[in-house]
């Protein structure tokens, strides 16, 4: 009898996302540790969080938003992803990211994820502006992609619809944090669900075991 093939894992993110940057670093190496594929997703939180919920951006959060900021580089550290934060978060326009990512992953979509990890460690460990196009293009060159290409692309209404549809697939799929990651059907959000997933992908069940809930992560 032939084994069947279990589904990729869906992995939904957004390039303004620290916590989707950690997770970034660690999902693919989690999901071959199980046999098992991914599948990369840009979204917008400005849609999900702002738009539909109506809540402020995490770090904007009174007390919440500090919080995170004392949060994110210790969980950083304990998944051994460097990283890097401006004094104080200054937000960024992700749609050239984002449209650029679809367009790259409509090609070739393990490239496209080698992209976006590019894309999130210049964001997130030399504090990179992700909203200059030449930056853009450069990096996609150097994956073997038409830099030049890429630029007049993301400004087409093609790759704008792209984003839009693949947000509102997003939301179907109840969506609205990064990271936001769904296996077997089962919804796991944050990077500090990774432990959760790691269990899932082991046990096929939330029952307990004798693994700590870090993890080997």
């Amino acid at each position: 009898m032939t084994t069947p093939i279990a589904a990729p894992i869906d992995f939904y993110f957004d390039f303004i996302s620290p916590f989707g940057y950690l997770a970034a670093m660690r999902i693919d190496d989690i999901a071959a540790r199980h046999g098992r594929t991914t599948r990369w997703h840009p979204f917008l939180l400005g849609i999900t969080v702002v738009k539909i919920m109506g809540l402020k951006p995490l770090l904007d959060t009174p007390l919440k938003g500090p919080y995170l900021m004392h949060d994110i580089p210790r969980l950083a550290k304990m998944l051994d992803v460097p990283i890097r934060l401006p004094a104080k978060d200054v937000m960024f326009d992700n749609l050239p990211a984002t449209r650029a990512y679809y367009w790259l992953a409509d090609q070739d979509p393990e490239r496209a994820k080698a992209y976006a990890k590019r894309l999130y460690a210049l964001r997130f460990q030399d504090i990179a502006d992700l909203t200059r196009p030449e930056l853009l293009a450069h990096e996609a060159q150097a994956l073997g992609f038409d830099g030049a290409k890429l630029q007049l692309a993301i400004e087409t209404p093609e790759i704008k619809q792209r984003v839009k549809d693949a947000v509102d697939a997003a939301v179907a799929r109840g969506v609205f944090g990064s990271p936001f990651i769904i296996a077997d059907g089962e919804p796991f959000w944050g990077c500090d669900r990774l432990w959760m997933l790691d269990h899932w992908l082991t046990h096929r069940s939330f029952s307990p075991r004798a693994e700590g809930p870090l993890g080997p992560l």
